[in-house]
């Protein structure tokens, strides 16, 4: 589950956003929460940041689409 290259940006930031899913599947939204911001400070993709808050806020363990 590690990334290829630790210095690979992308790969920090494909890591993040499927942890971030793993534990928002699973009801830890704390951990989603933490793992999405993560994200956001490498990509900046505020779409997929707050689709994630509020699918956290809506304690929604469901698979969702992006829209």
């Amino acid at each position: 589950m590690l990334p290829q290259d630790p210095e690979d940006d992308q790969e920090k930031v494909n890591q993040s956003v499927f942890l971030a899913e793993l534990y928002r599947l699973k009801g830890v939204f704390e951990l989603c929460v933490m793992y999405v911001s993560l994200a956001g400070i490498y990509s900046g993709d505020n779409l997929i940041e707050e689709a994630f808050m509020k699918e956290c806020d809506d304690r929604n363990t469901e698979v969702f689409q992006l829209k």
